[in-house]
């Protein structure tokens, strides 16, 4: 594989163990109005976030679904503050060959930018990278390709230039739609055949990418 001169990462469930604990969060908000938001629901929502979360729960409720996202937001910012997360591994490991390669570093994340810079600081990552933009900053969500299309507008490079590492079927969607490679590396969600059609490859973890650098 020919280097890219700009890696951009995803940051939840790519970089940071952080999706166990938003499933635990809907979980229990389901459990506590009789509806089961924890397995099928949840990965409906994984590498979503905004207003297009809405009608996936309107679905289940049958009825406005704000009280329910709401509380479950709530509950997963305190479940992930009380008890913390792990970073994925090889992260460390990977950032230092990027480095080492002089290689430009991005985060392209729907997370909103000031619990993305709280979550990036907490494992000492956040002034690793030369660029990073939120969800907060964009206008459409992926698998709309405009994060990525951001992230290279500013550093005026082509998307054949450039590398995604994404987690999710969503934000594969959104780096193919801004015709970007993409390695994707599965967290809750197995990857389907359409994610084997729109990535470079499919690696178990982070650490496996090092030796393809």
């Amino acid at each position: 594989m020919n280097n890219p001169s700009l890696i951009i990462f995803d940051m939840d469930g790519l970089m940071i163990d952080s999706e166990a604990k938003w499933q635990k969060a809907w979980k229990l908000t389901g459990e506590k109005y009789g509806f089961d938001f924890g397995d099928s629901l949840f990965l409906k929502l994984v590498g979503i976030s905004g207003k297009d979360v809405d009608p996936i729960v309107k679905e289940v409720v049958n009825g406005d679904p704000t009280k329910y996202i709401e509380e479950a937001r709530a509950l997963g910012a305190r479940l992930i503050e009380q008890e913390g997360f792990d970073c994925k591994p090889g992260l460390f490991e990977l950032l230092d060959k990027i480095d080492e390669l002089g290689i430009k570093k991005a985060v392209a994340t729907t997370t909103e930018r000031m619990t993305a810079k709280k979550h990036l600081e907490r494992i000492g990552i956040y002034d690793r990278f030369d660029y990073i933009v939120c969800g907060d900053e964009v206008s459409k969500r992926k698998p709309d390709p405009e994060i990525y299309l951001k992230v290279l507008e500013y550093f005026n490079c082509s998307g054949d230039q450039a590398l995604v590492l994404e987690d999710s079927p969503h934000g594969v969607q959104a780096a193919y739609n801004a015709k970007i490679p993409c390695i994707m590396i599965p967290d809750l969600i197995a990857p389907g055949s359409l994610q084997f059609v729109q990535t470079k490859m499919i690696l178990p973890s982070l650490s496996d990418l090092i030796k393809f650098l």
